[in-house]
């Protein structure tokens, strides 16, 4: 009965079965009561062997008992089995029991019901003798240490695990046809528990687990039963800590399959009473909690939830789904909203599902933004407001697709006007209302549900509005709400409703001395916005002489009261307050000049001559009394000398103080921004003695590059710089301003390679204006740019990217021929910008043999090297390319400036050769790009004579 050679060698498996059935048969057959002690010996011996264990037990030792140190015989053991061998095995295996159980039913026919009959029975008798070799596993396991990682006993449990799975694999064979056969179940049970060790070890665990969960699906009547055999290997794979999610998966599918299985008939459920039963106890939902607390991987989550889904459906309770339970379904949806829209739908609709179950709508909806709030920052890496508000948009989009009522603004406004709400639930549902606006915004004008939405919520506003008064926070989202109405869209639907609007936000606007602001920024725009589309003008009106009296009063008791006086103080503070609702209109051009006149001395009086403590004043009267000059200005008769004088004095005068301050160390960026917008107005709209020079104009550069940080709100700090950068566009697109400095490329060099992300969207925005109205002065930054950023040895990927998003835009923004001549005139003047830079240094590298100038040659080539220049491109480089070598000093520029002198020489036969190709073949298109034609404008015309001038 020996197999482990035969099977080695022979390779016929089906032969080696029949050799080793016989010979069992004749041991049974020979002595049936005393086969098992020499055959189960000799059986267990041969497995050893092919694992590569040894064995040393004698035949009588073994026959009393099975419990021997095996481990001693194995101490330095490693499991290393041969695949062949092993495959050859499971085929011996799977074939020994189904033959000797056909050889029983013949037998069986003959049988005659005598002792020797019933002693040599095939199948009993294989049961047997695998009987013993699993209380030699259980043996060998029973003290095995196998969390120590010094211990031997680890590399024990593999190879039995192994074998027991082979050995259950073809009894399983014999189910359900042979059941009946006493022992059978009991015997594959034991060996499932058994094939369990081998979950621990990666490589067994791969081979084992899918066939066995096979096994399981289809014997459930043995396996899935009160013995919940498959559902202990279940729960041992799910607690097995492994490298990969693979048998994870598995396990949950088999979970998932088998409960839809049984719910499909009622006369399977019993076996899903023991599954459900089961899977609801807390050591399970501790195993899911636990995956969606820390997994990231998106297949084993979808795995999870669809089983968790599939389980809620067919259990009577959902109780056993903790509070916490639910808290992490929804840290699901926020932390795979990006990475997996799938899974975060998938975790949505488990988490309403298991949620309606259990509670109101209103207590979902309540639930989910109170998780938001609880929900630790770690997994959330928000840097700015407007990512904050992207996350958010999107963990309420997830859930809006299994929930709709949290995109009913009814919620919104219980908890907006309930009393002893606390602060955070205010600020996350003023948010949020926020973003459910402005998505049923979006479709207002195709959707009715929507429009009913946004009509219902902003017949309510002005409730809302003054209920937020006394909530901390929430009233400046309220008012951006209002910003976000499409007041075109709704005018045309319910005009009424945006009048009765704009009283509540006009009378707020003038009598509301607690707006702060936050709230005034944008409250009187929106109202402009809303009058556009109304068309009810008269309320700038009815504003602004409300204005015009508030500003005769307080002059009036100004001019009356002691300036030492406690009351003159209070007094300030109204004429702040007052002052901002005047530059509020201002700034939207909608207060008339019969009204400026009244009011624009005393306020360059507290501004210029007679400053005061009450920043406000200052900052908003700086930039107001700049707007006020322009109106006045404009307004002029070409006869009032008187005027013309006082008007360009007050200019001077604001002019100088606004430097003054600009200049002062470690200012705010509140500060900075007022003063910095107010010299922009006068310099914009050409004011007498309004004269930008040098100095103030780089003073204004350096502010709006690398704005002051500050302990501002976010959102008011994006607005400060946002104003300043809106302001500065406007003076580069003046043509009476002549660009004093070319120091603009300090500013534009901040292009993908600022920290602070916001001002990337000015910068790009300014870009497109220079290419639209200063091209030449973004010609020159450019290649003062390039220059800056490979003027390092360490040329890192952010500065490649940052080149790459200003070509994008020079091919967005310009037609093919500015394209590609852009491209040359960049390159070019980056080697003339080179080779000054070689002149100014060249002290500097006498005195340093590792100086190498020439770095920026290794990249400059990447901006052309898709051109097809021409003989005449290629003259002027190489005159630049004489001058630059003769400026090299040292072996590192000698090799950078031969390095490049190749490039360029390999570049120009490429070119000459799709040139040549070109003439040969008028449908060539190649892969460098010719010259578009058409006539040159004036400024690539002005480019290139001043380049041949130079050469």
């Amino acid at each position: 009965m020996e197999f482990v050679s035969a099977i080695s060698t022979v390779g016929n498996t089906k032969t080696v079965a029949n050799e080793f059935a016989i010979a069992f048969l004749q041991a049974v057959t020979s002595d049936p009561d005393n086969w098992i002690a020499k055959v189960s010996h000799q059986f267990v011996g041969q497995c050893f062997r092919v694992l590569g264990l040894n064995f040393n037990v004698s035949v009588q030792a073994f026959s009393q008992t099975q419990d021997h140190p095996y481990r001693d015989a194995n101490p330095n053991y490693i499991f290393d089995p041969v695949p062949l061998v092993m495959t050859e095995l499971d085929k011996f295996l799977n074939r020994l029991p189904l033959l000797l159980a056909e050889v029983g039913e013949l037998v069986a026919k003959d049988s005659q019901g005598t002792k020797f009959d019933e002693l040599t029975q095939p199948l009993p008798c294989y049961l047997n003798l695998i009987l013993k070799w699993i209380k030699v596993v259980q043996a060998m396991c029973r003290n095995m240490q196998l969390s120590n990682s010094t211990s031997g006993d680890r590399f024990l449990c593999e190879p039995l695990a192994r074998m027991s799975f082979s050995i259950l694999r073809g009894l399983a064979e014999l189910l359900p046809k042979y059941e009946n056969i006493s022992g059978l179940k009991g015997i594959c049970l034991a060996l499932a528990v058994d094939v369990r060790y081998g979950i621990f070890y990666q490589e067994t665990c791969d081979v084992v687990v899918p066939p066995m969960l096979d096994i399981f699906r289809k014997h459930y009547k043995t396996f899935c039963g009160t013995e919940k055999s498959a559902l202990d290997f279940v729960y041992c794979i799910l607690t097995v800590v492994m490298s990969e999610d693979n048998c994870y998966i598995k396990a949950y599918e088999f979970l998932e399959a088998m409960i839809r299985q049984f719910a499909e008939s009622s006369e399977h459920s019993h076996y899903l009473r023991c599954f459900t039963n089961e899977l609801i106890t807390v050591k399970y939902i501790v195993l899911q909690l636990q995956t969606l607390k820390d997994c990231n991987s998106r297949p084993l989550l979808l795995a999870t939830l669809k089983y968790l889904m599939t389980l809620q459906r067919n259990i009577a309770s959902t109780e056993c789904f903790t509070k916490r339970f639910h808290e992490e379904l929804l840290h699901v949806v926020l932390r795979m909203s990006v990475s997996s829209v799938t899974v975060a739908s998938m975790a949505a609709k488990v988490y309403i599902t298991l949620s309606q179950r259990q509670h109101q709508e209103r207590e979902i909806a309540q639930h989910i933004l109170e998780t938001y709030v609880k929900i630790p920052e770690n997994p959330r890496k928000n840097t700015t407001y407007e990512q904050f508000r992207n996350e958010l948009t999107r963990y309420l989009k997830a859930l809006i697709q299994h929930f709709p009522a949290l995109q009913e603004f009814d919620f919104y406004a219980l908890v907006l006007t309930a009393r002893n709400v606390r602060v955070e639930l205010s600020l996350i549902a003023a948010q949020s209302a926020s973003i459910i606006f402005e998505m049923h915004m979006a479709e207002y004008s195709s959707l009715p549900v929507a429009r009913d939405q946004i009509n219902e919520f902003l017949r309510c506003w002005p409730r809302i509005l003054k209920a937020a008064s006394n909530q901390n926070g929430t009233r400046p989202l309220i008012y951006g709400i209002y910003g976000l109405i499409d007041f075109d869209a709704v005018a045309e639907c319910d005009a009424d409703l945006l009048l009765n609007l704009e009283s509540s936000c006009l009378d707020n606007f003038l009598n509301d001395d607690t707006i702060d602001e936050t709230e005034f920024h944008r409250l009187y725009v929106n109202v402009s916005r809303s009058v556009d589309a109304t068309g009810n003008i008269q309320i700038h009106t009815t504003t602004s002489r409300a204005l015009r009296d508030e500003q005769a009063s307080l002059q009036l008791q100004l001019n009356n009261t002691d300036p030492e006086s406690p009351e003159m103080q209070e007094l300030l503070k109204e004429y702040a307050k007052s002052y901002m609702r005047v530059h509020a209109v201002l700034m939207v051009n909608k207060l008339h000049v019969r009204y400026v006149a009244d009011i624009y001395e005393t306020l360059a009086k507290f501004v210029l001559e007679m400053p005061t403590l009450n920043e406000n004043i200052t900052l908003y009267g700086a930039e107001s009394l700049a707007t006020m000059l322009v109106l006045l200005h404009g307004d002029l008769k070409d006869s009032n000398d008187e005027m013309i004088e006082r008007i360009s004095a007050l200019v001077k005068q604001l002019q100088d103080f606004c430097v003054s301050e600009l200049s002062k160390e470690n200012i705010d960026l509140k500060r900075a921004k007022f003063f910095v917008c107010s010299m922009l107005i006068l310099h914009i709209n050409q004011l007498p003695y309004s004269v930008l020079d040098s100095a103030a104009y780089d003073e204004i550069l350096e502010v709006i590059s690398s704005p002051p940080r500050e302990s501002q709100p976010e959102l008011l700090s994006n607005t400060y710089v946002a104003d300043m950068h809106h302001m500065f566009r406007l003076l580069m697109k003046s043509e009476k301003f002549d660009i004093p400095t070319n120091r603009i490329w300090k500013l534009l060099v901040q292009y993908k390679m600022s920290s602070i992300k916001y001002l990337d969207s000015e910068i790009k925005e300014l870009i497109n204006v220079l290419m639209e109205y200063r091209i030449e002065s973004y010609l020159h930054c450019m290649s003062v740019i390039q220059f800056h950023i490979y003027k390092d040895s360490n040329v890192n990927k952010k500065g490649s990217m940052a080149l790459s998003a200003h070509l994008q835009l020079i091919d967005k923004n310009s037609s093919t021929l500015d394209s590609w001549l852009l491209r040359f005139f960049i390159f070019k003047d980056s080697l003339n910008l080179l080779i000054k830079n070689m002149r100014f240094r060249r002290l500097e590298v006498t005195s340093s043999s590792q100086c190498n100038r020439l770095l920026p040659l290794k990249y400059i080539l990447n901006m052309v090297v898709n051109l097809r220049l021409d003989d005449s491109h290629f003259l002027t480089i190489a005159k630049l390319l004489h001058v630059l070598k003769d400026e090299t000093i040292g072996s590192q520029e000698n090799l950078e400036i031969e390095n490049f002198i190749t490039q360029i020489s390999t570049y120009k036969y490429q070119a000459e050769d799709e040139h040549l190709e070109a003439t040969k073949n008028e449908y060539f298109e190649g892969r460098l790009k010719p010259l578009p034609p058409g006539p040159l404008n004036f400024w690539q015309h002005k480019t290139l004579y001043t380049a041949d001038q130079t050469n």
